[in-house]
């Protein structure tokens, strides 16, 4: 990737990393969760933390890839 690229992909990863969270707490989902199948709850909330473990393992390794290639090269 150039550094253009690892800039989108860093903005997409952001966007996508709050959307995970906004699927955890009282959500609608969990809501019906509760009602039908409470320990839905459990595993959705499970694989929310799991979702938001992975993009935040993803960004890290994408930031340490920009920072090495990329922070410098705007100055030139």
């Amino acid at each position: 990737m150039n550094c253009e690229q690892l800039q989108y992909e860093l903005t997409q990863l952001g966007a996508e990393f709050d959307n995970v969270g906004d699927e955890s707490g009282v959500t609608g989902n969990n809501v019906l969760l509760g009602v039908f199948f409470w320990p839905g709850i459990i595993v959705n909330e499970s694989r929310v933390n799991r979702n938001q473990e992975s993009i935040s393992e993803r960004v890290d390794n994408l930031g340490l890839l920009y920072r090495q290639k990329c922070v410098g090269q705007e100055q030139n």
